[in-house]
Parts: C-alpha cells; structure tokens; sequence
C-alpha cells in the first residue's frame, strides 16, 4: 500500500506537477494549466481512495466477522464499484 502511494505521488509530481510549475509561470497564460491542475487533483484523490479501500476492507471484515469466502465476495463487490466509477470519471474528464 505505501509502496503504490509512492509511485502515485511520483508520478503526480512528474507528469503534473512540474510542468504546471514551469509552465505557469511563463508569459503567456493558457488555460491547460488549470485544467491540468483539476486532473492531477482527481488523480489525486483517486489514488488515495484506492489505497485506503485496503484499510476500510480489513477493518469491515474484521468488525462484521466475515467468512473467507463472504469477505472475498465483499472485496470484489467494492473493487468493481471503485472501478467502474473511476471509468466513469475518466470518460466524463476525457470526452
């Protein structure tokens, strides 16, 4: 988990980050920019949601003392939710 938040921050700070650093500071404003700003800001928090749904499994599991198979079930049910709303996301920011 800490490990895949690392290289999502990287890649936050490669791709997006430092362009919009030197970018924005030239002379002419363009509005890439700021939309660049709003995606690396949803990516953001998609990576973050992705890594703390580990956490909010185990601890459902836990609390509500799952079988292996039902708790099996409930982490493919909310792997698949988390999914298709981050293509849905995705397509609505890209189309």
């Amino acid at each position: 988990m800490v490990a895949s938040l690392g290289w999502a921050t990287t890649e936050l700070i490669m791709s997006r980050g430092i362009p919009l650093w030197i970018g924005a500071w030239g002379h002419w404003f363009d509005w890439k920019y700021i939309q660049m700003s709003i995606d690396s800001n949803i990516s953001l928090v998609h990576h973050i949601v992705a890594s703390a749904q580990a956490f909010a499994m185990e601890t459902f599991v836990h609390l509500c003392s799952l079988g292996s198979w039902t708790a099996l079930l409930a982490r493919v049910l909310v792997t698949g939710l988390l999914a298709l709303s981050s293509s849905a996301l995705y397509v609505n920011m890209h189309t």
